[in-house]
């Protein structure tokens, strides 16, 4: 099975819970992407983007050592979506693996994304299940 994973801020390679499972579930066909967005960079003071680089370069680098190539593409956020359905229906992938996303602007741009998306909560200390109690969202008053 082809399978794209998709890096957003967790860039880790070693201990990544949803590039395990994106792993498993390819069958050694799985495509990387970093999709960075040009005005935001723009924005970045000098030593974000040297350390960006360099945690980009190490972790094409660790891909590189499992036969995962990273595709590392600068596009705004508005066309993350439609590159995204693109480079799926290209190489003939059924899901798109991804951290769980709690932003806005990611999660409008999951909502467009026409494969099957696959979120795994990787970004928090504790899983909902983890916890001794029931965790309930909060609603905003005005």
């Amino acid at each position: 099975m082809k399978n794209i994973f998709w890096f957003t801020h967790d860039l880790r390679v070693q201990d990544n819970p949803t590039l395990k499972l994106a792993r498993e579930r390819s069958d050694n066909q799985l495509t990387a992407v970093f999709l960075q967005d040009p005005i935001s960079a723009q924005q970045m003071g000098d030593p974000r983007k040297r350390f960006l680089r360099q945690a980009l370069a190490a972790l094409q680098e660790q891909l590189a050592s499992i036969g995962i190539h990273l595709r590392v593409v600068h596009i705004t956020w508005l066309e993350q979506a439609n590159y995204l359905n693109s480079l799926a229906k290209e190489l003939g992938s059924e899901h798109i693996f991804v951290s769980k996303q709690a932003g806005y602007y990611e999660r409008q741009t999951l909502a467009k994304l026409a494969p099957h998306v696959v979120e795994v909560d990787a970004n928090t200390l504790f899983s909902k299940h983890q916890l001794p109690f029931v965790a309930k969202t909060p609603r905003l008053t005005t």
